[in-house]
């Protein structure tokens, strides 16, 4: 299985030592990246609100709302593909990935960027920049040496994504301190560009195939010629808005991206997908990313924005993409690296449903509830806040526990 997430233990690798670091969390990097993750994503988006309802003052080094942008792309959706990647390339590639004393140092590094950013008003900026700024390129390491030594072409493409994401990273820093003044804004979107096509990658090759798996098809993938179309329009997205920001070519790629992705899923049985909760959720998820596209595309036409407001786009790309997405995935993931059936507990099919809505009304509100903008943002937060919290709270004895079956992992 090249290109699904169980690992291979034909080969017997060594466990890590005994102590803190032989913990069964620091056991391989989805366990604790998921769970912090949705920690964060729980504790940090009620922060948000907070602040948003002007209840609090997060102090911020570059304003509360690039706060808030910077940590729900590198401080959350980096943990979740942080967890996705340290787990997935070792299957693909056999070698052994980061466990306790090298991952509980990502995770560590990954916990000072957090920290230094929510106390980055009481903090020296060059102290705030110098705290967040390891972690991306030394996970990035991590992820292609074991893709290099193994010659795994395939997923060379994750060497330039984090490339990417540590320019972006660097170049919100380097506003937010005032060396170079003005780039926030377009590294943010950098940053949302790349996670996107992160999820476009992953979502292309892993949903159709869960799909097929786990309904007994023999059918259930789109032609070569439209993947590659389809992952092709939305690096050409980036790119455009790298050189284009936010102007009418980036919005017309997009508009053609979203389309193209729509396309793909056709083929892949969404429709026969909804008996299964770990199913139905990743197909919504996926559909979030063409959406966003889509709303994005049509902002940026001439005179697109009074029908659609970018953020509406954003957030269906944010809140809608990368959170359903990644808790269907962290859902799925976590079971199957453990040693579990893939079956749900009946309050995470409630907790999927949670997050679609909130998501959905994040959406909508800026669209179709403009005089309840404030109010429809609380509670769509509130709620995805709270799925979060709730896989947390579901999967921590998952997560920290010794796989039942006894195998390393």
């Amino acid at each position: 299985m090249s290109h699904g997430l169980q690992l291979n233990f034909a080969t017997s690798r060594p466990e890590p030592a005994s102590g803190l670091f032989g913990r069964p969390v620091f056991a391989l990097g989805f366990r604790p990246f998921f769970l912090l993750g949705a920690l964060m994503a729980a504790g940090w988006l009620v922060l948000w609100l907070l602040a948003y309802a002007g209840k609090i003052d997060l102090h911020a080094y570059a304003g509360a709302v690039a706060w808030h942008s910077h940590e729900m792309l590198f401080g959350f959706a980096v943990a979740i593909i942080a967890g996705f990647l340290l787990t997935a390339v070792q299957n693909w590639t056999g070698v052994s990935m980061p466990k306790g004393a090298p991952l509980a140092g990502l995770v560590a590094l990954w916990l000072a960027g957090r920290l230094a950013m929510i106390f980055a008003g009481a903090l020296p900026g060059y102290v705030v920049f110098a705290a967040d700024i390891l972690f991306l390129p030394l996970l990035g390491i991590s992820i292609a040496l074991p893709i290099i030594r193994s010659k795994n072409r395939r997923n060379l493409v994750f060497i330039p994504i984090f490339v990417l994401l540590t320019l972006a990273n660097l170049g919100f820093h380097l506003d937010a301190t005032n060396v170079v003044p003005g780039i926030g804004g377009a590294s943010i979107q950098l940053a949302l560009n790349v996670i996107v096509a992160v999820m476009v990658l992953i979502g292309g090759r892993v949903i159709p195939f869960f799909t097929r798996n786990a309904l007994g098809l023999t059918t259930g993938n789109q032609p070569a010629i439209l993947n590659k179309l389809a992952l092709g329009s939305v690096f050409a997205v980036l790119l455009l808005d790298v050189f284009f920001f936010q102007t009418l070519a980036v919005g017309v790629a997009s508009l053609v991206a979203g389309l193209l992705n729509f396309a793909r899923m056709w083929g892949w049985n969404g429709s026969k997908s909804f008996k299964n909760p770990l199913l139905w959720v990743l197909h919504i998820g996926y559909a979030f990313i063409a959406l966003g596209l889509v709303l994005r595309g049509i902002a940026l036409l001439p005179g697109g924005s009074s029908l659609v407001p970018i953020s509406a786009a954003t957030h269906a790309l944010t809140a809608g993409a990368i959170g359903v997405l990644t808790l269907g995935m962290m859902a799925r993931v976590a079971l199957g690296h453990t040693g579990r059936p893939l079956v749900v507990k009946p309050i995470i099919s409630w907790t999927f449903a949670l997050i679609i809505a909130a998501a959905l009304l994040r959406v909508l509100a800026p669209i179709v509830f403009p005089a309840f903008y404030l109010t429809a943002i609380i509670i769509a937060g509130a709620v995805w806040s709270l799925a979060f919290l709730v896989y947390a709270i579901t999967y921590f004895p998952i997560l920290t526990t010794p796989r039942p079956d006894g195998r390393p992992g």
